[in-house]
């Protein structure tokens, strides 16, 4: 199997501008958290400014159910599908 000439197929200058208005059609910010910061006053320790990596175009594709959010599941809860409890 023979790799096909440079100069054939779509260049990434023909389908950037697709991508930027059909895909990439969301706004997205990619922070990292910030560092725990001691307060003297109450003698806790509180999140610190995030550091943003990236603020711009994006997309968001769901990775489960349609509308469906799921960042963690409490192991203490059983998991039962017919709930719909199973993330």
């Amino acid at each position: 199997m023979s790799t096909p000439p440079h100069s054939e197929g779509l260049s990434l200058a023909a389908v950037a501008p697709i991508v930027e208005t059909r895909i990439l059609v969301d706004t997205v910010e990619i922070f990292r958290p910030g560092e725990p910061v001691f307060d003297p006053d109450s003698g806790e320790y509180h999140s610190g400014p995030d550091t943003i990596i990236y603020a711009g175009s994006g997309a968001i594709f769901a990775s489960g159910r349609p509308g469906w959010s799921c960042p963690w599941r409490d192991r203490r809860t059983p998991t039962t599908r017919a709930t719909g409890t199973d993330c």
